[in-house]
Parts: C-alpha cells; sequence; structure tokens
C-alpha cells in the first residue's frame, strides 16, 4: 500500500512516499471529476479549482481525515506541494527529529538556505477546509511567494 502524509514515522517511509510522487499524483487527478482534473494544470492559478473542488466534497476537516478519503487529503497535499515547489523552487523534506517540532513526521517544503520557510501542505489544505474561504491555497502560495523574494539571494 502506498504511503499517505499521515502516515510517515521514518526516513524510508518518506523516501517510499517521494518516489511514488508522480504515481501517485496521477492515481489522485484521475479520481476528480473531470471539469475538475481539466483546471488542474499545475498552475497557482489552478489552486482555487483543487480548493473549491474540495470545499464541495468536503463539508469538514474530519470529512477528508476518514480511512476512506485519506488517499484523496494526500494526493490533494501532494498537488498542492508539486504546485508550491516548482513554482518557488522549494525541496521536499521530513523532520522526524524532534516530536514537537508542529510538523514532526509531516512531508514539508522548504525554500530557503539562510531563513527556515517550512510549509507542510496537508496543513494547508486541512485548514483551507476549516477557513473555507475558497482562496485559501492561493493566499498561502502568494504569502509564501512573497517572503521567499523578499529572502532570496539576488544573483
Amino acid at each position: 500500500m502506498r504511503e499517505t502524509m499521515s502516515e510517515m514515522n521514518s526516513e524510508e517511509q518518506f523516501q517510499y512516499w517521494l518516489a511514488h510522487m508522480d504515481d501517485a499524483l496521477d492515481e489522485f487527478l484521475s479520481r476528480l471529476p473531470m471539469e475538475v482534473r481539466d483546471r488542474l494544470d499545475g498552475s497557482p492559478e489552478s489552486l482555487g479549482a483543487l480548493e473549491a473542488w474540495l470545499l464541495e466534497k468536503y463539508p469538514t476537516i474530519d470529512a477528508i481525515m476518514s480511512d476512506d478519503e485519506m488517499s484523496n487529503l494526500d494526493g490533494a497535499a501532494r498537488y498542492v506541494g508539486e504546485v508550491y515547489r516548482k513554482a518557488l523552487g522549494g525541496r521536499w523534506r521530513i523532520r522526524l527529529d524532534d516530536p514537537k517540532y508542529a510538523y514532526h513526521g509531516l512531508p514539508e517544503l522548504s525554500f530557503l538556505e539562510k531563513k527556515d520557510t517550512p510549509i507542510a501542505p496537508i496543513t494547508v489544505v486541512t485548514t483551507s477546509l476549516d477557513r473555507r474561504t475558497g482562496k485559501f491555497l492561493s493566499l498561502v502560495f502568494n504569502g509564501a511567494k512573497d517572503l521567499i523574494e523578499r529572502n532570496r539571494p539576488r544573483r
């Protein structure tokens, strides 16, 4: 069985999860209605279409956290993470060293070497379901983009 974001407790599981990124994204996209799938082109602008679908399908965070829906949560978080990573130049990582760390055991993205800028896409997705604005995924993306642009060394 493919690892999902909520099951990480070893570097080996994380590497397996990373190695299967493309297949997991393809599987996620194949489960979506065609009218949603056609709008998910990997661009930052497509985040609104994903969020609209999430809000329509899941009335609460608990609804997407059920065992039956965990693969959709993982797929949505992977999609969000890959959009952020490709557009902002980040890299995936996982921290397993500090159980008190906010994103302990969750795949996260980091964008700057000299200033830690972690974003855990699974928490962005679940928070979008809590806030229910329809603009949260893009809001976080734009905030990260602004922070990165202000702090990335000029070449």
